[in-house]
This record gives structure tokens, sequence and C-alpha cells, in this order.
């Protein structure tokens, strides 16, 4: 929300002057340049814990253990004080970069203390205690960054789970086939979703729900992207593994169980008809089914790497288009440009892989190279076209809601 946006509300007598200056006092529009501001005093912030981090390494020998920990503690407790301070005054962006600071400093400090103490451990351990720590944090400061960071951390410890061979989570078998790990993953994140839509006011409000959406959708995306690529490294099947097997591997089953949740809340869901409730549940289950099964079929015993004509390949080609168109409805319905725009955008990104697919054997003469800038550009200006009209969409039935609400 810009002031300018404001302004001409209020010149086209939209709003009030008297809800004008409501608003910009809500949201602290008056302050001309903040953003500017905002970006100077981050990068002010960034410099000097860059020149204290270098006097602290020069010295690192010197310094006592417990002086490194104690600097540590009260470099995070003062950057969430100073993030109250900056939200006293209204300074909200400022505020939600400092904790964000303060909690990127936690895991800071817990790396510290073990590097210190010389903690041998699981280095999953050290994420999972960093995000139990910051759990409550985008509740308690109603703060979508401090969300987004802590679904980074959950991805970035399931990641290191699958990775780690005492972990009931280990993918190691499936020879890093990157689609599983990103579609068991984004599935989670889904279901999460899904529980914060029904379970949690608060989330709703500050739209947690629809964020670990986003995300779980993006990654969803991408395992279907690379599947329709023809990517494979060494599937199961050369490791002995058969499709009884699949019972052997825990994400597995938390795929299946998150996708049943994803369905079950789903249909639960009045903000829409039937008909889009049930297309939304399918496609996920496509999704999330078919890398899965790409993974462990087979097939993955004869190759490294996928055939580009093999059938497997456009099934997941189809299932990511239609994933896509889905993701388009959803964010249409739901008013969200950024649903609209990661569909929009998987739609190109499945067009061009197909196409390069198709006629990558010609990409050493210079006429397939004219021939392929003019599509994409014909297709970017098509699919920007198609944004645009559905963004006006959007806005229009907004303003139509908020009319009939008066």
């Amino acid at each position: 929300m810009k002031r300018s946006d404001i302004d001409t509300l209020n010149a086209d007598g939209l709003i009030t002057a008297q809800q004008h200056a409501a608003i910009i006092e809500r949201y602290a529009l008056d302050a001309h340049g903040a953003r500017i501001g905002s970006i100077f005093a981050l990068i002010g912030a960034a410099i000097c814990m860059a020149g204290v981090a270098l006097v602290i390494s020069a010295n690192w020998a010197e310094i006592p253990r417990l002086v490194k920990v104690a600097a540590a503690v009260l470099l995070l407790i003062a950057l969430h004080v100073g993030g109250v301070y900056a939200n006293s005054k209204s300074f909200q962006r400022i505020s939600a970069a400092l904790h964000v600071a303060g909690s990127v400093m936690f895991l800071l400090s817990i790396a510290l203390i073990g590097q210190a103490y010389n903690l041998s451990s699981r280095p999953p351990n050290a994420i999972l205690l960093w995000m139990l720590g910051i759990a409550a944090l985008p509740w308690l400061l109603a703060s979508r960054a401090q969300f987004f960071l802590l679904v980074g951390a959950l991805v970035a410890w399931l990641g290191m789970e699958s990775e780690a061979v005492d972990s009931w989570l280990y993918l190691r078998d499936v020879g890093l086939f990157a689609p599983v790990l990103l579609t068991w993953i984004g599935a989670t994140l889904v279901a999460v979703s899904a529980a914060l839509t029904t379970a949690n006011g608060l989330s709703r409000a500050l739209r947690f729900d629809s964020s670990a959406e986003t995300v779980g959708t993006v990654m969803l995306s991408l395992g279907l992207l690379v599947c329709v690529s023809g990517y494979n490294a060494v599937g199961i099947g050369r490791l002995g593994k058969t499709l009884t097997d699949w019972a052997s591997y825990l994400p597995f089953w938390i795929s299946l169980v998150a996708v049943s949740t994803v369905v079950v809340f789903a249909m639960l869901d009045r903000r829409s008809a039937w008909g889009p409730r049930v297309a939304w549940a399918s496609v996920i289950c496509a999704a999330v089914v078919l890398p899965w099964w790409i993974a462990l079929s087979p097939y993955a015993a004869e190759a490294d790497r996928w055939q580009f004509n093999h059938p497997a390949t456009w099934v997941a080609s189809a299932v990511l288009l239609l994933f896509a168109l889905a993701q388009i409805q959803r964010g249409v319905m739901r008013s969200s440009r950024a649903t609209v725009n990661i569909g929009i955008s998987f739609v190109a990104l499945n067009i061009a892989v197909v196409y390069i697919r198709l006629f990558g054997n010609m990409m050493n003469t210079g006429i397939t190279f004219v021939v392929t800038g003019a599509l994409l550009v014909l297709l970017a200006w098509f699919l920007e076209r198609w944004r645009r009209r559905l963004t006006i969409n959007m806005a229009a039935r907004n303003t139509k809601v908020e009319v009939h609400d008066e």
C-alpha cells in the first residue's frame, strides 16, 4: 500500500478525508522515504554486525568461550529489544527486520555454542532446536516474515533429516531423486496450510495459511517440473527395491497422510463450490503420487536418466499443467495475485521445458534460435495479457464486494 494510492482514492471521492487521515496514520504512510530509510538502516546494521564479526574472528583464539557465548546472547537480546522499540515508534519495517535478525542470531548462537564447547551432535538437531525456539514468534509478533523464516527452518530440517543415515526420514536409497524430496516436503506444507486455515483464526487473519500453501505448491510444482525435464538420479530399483518396499519409507507414508489431510479439508472448505474443491483435491493427489511412482517404479532399475520420450514425462507434464491451472483458478477465487502469478509461471516453464525436449536436437542452428526467441516473446506477451486480465477481474470483484458490504 502506497501513500499515492490513498491520495488517489481520496481525490476520486471513494474515501472521506477522515478515512484518508485514519489510513495514513494507521499504516504510517506519512513517512516519506520510509523505505529508503529502512534500507539504509538495514545496511548500516549489517555493516556493523560484519565489523563485529571480523573483529571477533581476528581475535577468536584469545577470546574466552564464556565471553563468546555471552556476547552472542546479548546481541540476540539486543536485536529483539530493538525490534520491540522500533515497533513502539511505528517503524514496522525496521522492527520486522530486527526481529528476523534476532531469529537468525539464535541459530548462529546455537552454532557458536556447539563450536565453542566442541559439542558433537547431528546437524539436523541444531536446526530442530532453532525451529522450536522461533516457533511461537510468528504469532507473538504477528509477523509474516517470521512465519516464512519458520517455514524455511522446517524445510531445512526435513531436508537434512532426509540426508541423515540415522534418521527415520532417510531417503538416500532413492538416489537423491529430487522430485521425491520436493514432493513430500511440499505436501507436508500444504497439509499444514489446510490445518491452519481451519484451526487458527489468527493464522487466517495474518495469512499464514496462504503463505504455507504458496511455498508447498511451489515445491510440488518444482518436483513435477523435474519429472517433466526427464531427470532421474539412480532410482530405488537399482538398489534391489521393488514396489513392495514402499512401506519402508516413512516420507512416503507422510506424503499419503498429508495429501489425505489436504483432501479432507478441501472437501470441508465452504468458501468455494463443489467442483473447484474436487478439482483441487484431485490435482494435489496426482502431484504427490506421480513423483513417488516414478521413483519407485521398475523403470528406475533400467536407466540413470529418463528418456525424453518416456510416457511418464508426458504424464508429469499434463499433471503440472492441470496443477498450475488449478492454482490460477484458486488464486482468482481468493483474490491472490501471488498464486495467480505462480500458476502462470509454471504454465510457461512447463511449455518451455517441453519445447526444449522436442526440439533440443536442432538447437545448434541459428534458425531454431530465431524461432525459439519469437515463440518465447509471443508466449510472454500472451501470459502477461492473461495475468493482467485476471488481476483486473480480481480487483473489480473485490470492489463490488466492498460496495455490497457497505
